[in-house]
């Protein structure tokens, strides 16, 4: 699946909200472009991050047109390109692995200890250092990791059961960004031949 990753002018035209300059600047300091998506499921490989990240916001604008759910361009693009921010940085290659401890696409990844715990609060806390997000953008950075959270990380506080399906059923964009990260992470396992999964 080719994948056009966009370039910082596309995004300048984008995200112009106060604070966007430094956003995009620590986008391009941190290793976003260059991040696997996950350890051994989708996106198990340099660059996966950016490129499933890419896929999500190309459906989310697509979606957003369709339903008429009436997010702007730049909502649409600040929270799905970017609700996986938190991953940035996250997991590092290990050289020279045996052949036995290889993923699917042939790199083998373990967790950066010095990573910050969370997923979609850790991404919503990234962006906020630098632009202000609304209740809405907050809302579907936090929770478009859906069910796929166990009742332990609930209890451990990422976020509440409670409070992502009351998000749901308010606010309907919220539960469209969740399918359209769901939708990507498939049609990456169909294209590339692998088993993908969500973490």
């Amino acid at each position: 699946m080719r994948i056009e990753i966009p370039t910082r002018v596309v995004l300048e035209k984008v995200i112009t909200r106060k604070g966007s300059k430094e956003l995009l600047d620590y986008i391009d300091e941190s290793s976003f472009w260059s991040s696997p998506a996950s350890m051994k499921y989708h996106g198990a490989y340099p660059q996966g991050l950016v490129k499933h990240s890419v896929l999500v916001w190309r459906l989310f604008a697509a979606e957003n047109r369709r339903l008429q759910l009436g997010l702007s361009d730049e909502t649409v693009c600040l929270v799905a390109l970017f609700h996986d921010i938190c991953k940035a940085g996250a997991y590092k290659e290990v050289q020279n692995p045996p052949d036995r401890r290889k993923n699917s696409y042939g790199y083998t990844y373990t967790w950066n200890k010095d990573q910050p715990k969370g997923h979609g609060t850790l991404s919503v806390q990234r962006l906020s250092t630098f632009v202000d997000l609304t209740d809405l953008e907050v809302d579907l950075v936090k929770y478009h990791m859906g069910p796929w959270y166990t009742v332990q990380q609930w209890e451990k506080g990422d976020y509440a059961l409670l409070q992502m399906t009351k998000a749901w059923s308010d606010k309907p964009s919220v539960r469209f960004l969740y399918f359209c990260d769901e939708l990507a992470t498939k049609m990456e396992e169909v294209v590339d031949g692998k088993h993908a999964g969500s973490a």
